[in-house]
Protein backbone atom coordinates (compact mmCIF):
# COMPACT_ATOMS: atom_id res chain seq x y z
CA UNK A 1 0.00 0.00 0.00
CA UNK A 2 0.79 3.73 0.25
CA UNK A 3 0.14 6.43 2.19
CA UNK A 4 -0.03 10.42 2.10
CA UNK A 5 0.19 12.49 4.38
CA UNK A 6 -2.47 15.32 3.61
CA UNK A 7 -1.02 18.80 5.16
CA UNK A 8 -1.66 22.29 5.48
CA UNK A 9 0.17 24.75 3.01
CA UNK A 10 3.43 25.44 4.03
CA UNK A 11 3.44 23.27 7.51
CA UNK A 12 6.30 21.27 6.25
CA UNK A 13 8.04 23.81 4.09
CA UNK A 14 8.75 22.49 0.57
CA UNK A 15 6.99 18.68 0.36
CA UNK A 16 6.78 18.41 -3.46
CA UNK A 17 9.59 16.04 -3.10
CA UNK A 18 8.40 13.54 -0.68
CA UNK A 19 6.08 10.82 -2.11
CA UNK A 20 4.00 10.79 1.36
CA UNK A 21 2.61 14.38 1.60
CA UNK A 22 0.59 16.19 -0.26
CA UNK A 23 -0.43 19.69 0.24
CA UNK A 24 -4.14 20.59 0.26
CA UNK A 25 -5.79 23.76 -0.46
CA UNK A 26 -5.82 26.73 1.99
CA UNK A 27 -9.82 26.48 2.70
CA UNK A 28 -8.96 22.35 3.02
CA UNK A 29 -6.34 23.32 5.89
CA UNK A 30 -8.25 25.19 7.73
CA UNK A 31 -10.29 22.68 8.73
CA UNK A 32 -7.73 20.20 9.34
CA UNK A 33 -7.14 18.64 12.68
CA UNK A 34 -4.58 16.97 14.18
CA UNK A 35 -5.37 13.52 14.65
CA UNK A 36 -4.56 13.53 18.16
CA UNK A 37 -7.76 15.29 18.87
CA UNK A 38 -10.01 13.15 16.63
CA UNK A 39 -8.79 10.52 18.93
CA UNK A 40 -9.18 12.36 22.38
CA UNK A 41 -12.54 13.13 21.10
CA UNK A 42 -13.33 9.44 20.02
CA UNK A 43 -11.82 8.26 23.93
CA UNK A 44 -13.94 10.98 25.16
CA UNK A 45 -17.26 9.74 23.90
CA UNK A 46 -16.81 6.20 24.71
CA UNK A 47 -15.66 7.34 28.04
CA UNK A 48 -18.92 9.21 28.72
CA UNK A 49 -21.26 5.93 26.98
CA UNK A 50 -20.03 3.40 29.08
CA UNK A 51 -19.88 5.93 32.01
CA UNK A 52 -16.25 5.63 33.30
CA UNK A 53 -15.08 7.18 35.84
CA UNK A 54 -12.55 9.75 37.09
CA UNK A 55 -10.10 7.22 38.38
CA UNK A 56 -10.59 4.51 35.16
CA UNK A 57 -9.88 7.27 32.66
CA UNK A 58 -7.17 8.06 34.98
CA UNK A 59 -6.01 4.25 35.03
CA UNK A 60 -6.22 4.13 31.20
CA UNK A 61 -3.87 7.43 30.51
CA UNK A 62 -1.47 7.35 33.50
CA UNK A 63 -1.86 3.73 34.91
CA UNK A 64 -1.05 2.68 31.28
CA UNK A 65 1.82 4.88 30.42
CA UNK A 66 3.14 3.94 34.73
CA UNK A 67 3.05 0.19 33.73
CA UNK A 68 4.83 0.84 30.28
CA UNK A 69 7.12 2.71 31.58
CA UNK A 70 8.01 0.41 34.88
CA UNK A 71 8.22 -2.42 32.32
CA UNK A 72 10.62 -1.15 30.00
CA UNK A 73 12.56 0.08 33.19
CA UNK A 74 12.56 -3.47 34.48
CA UNK A 75 13.42 -5.12 30.96
CA UNK A 76 16.53 -2.58 30.97
CA UNK A 77 17.91 -3.58 34.40
CA UNK A 78 16.08 -1.16 36.59
CA UNK A 79 16.98 2.70 35.84
CA UNK A 80 13.75 3.32 37.15
CA UNK A 81 12.77 3.92 40.78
Amino acid sequence: GHYVNLVPPGLYGDVSGDKNMREVSPEEGEGMTFFMYEELLAFKQAASQLALTKDDINDVFYGNADRLLQEVATKLGGLRS
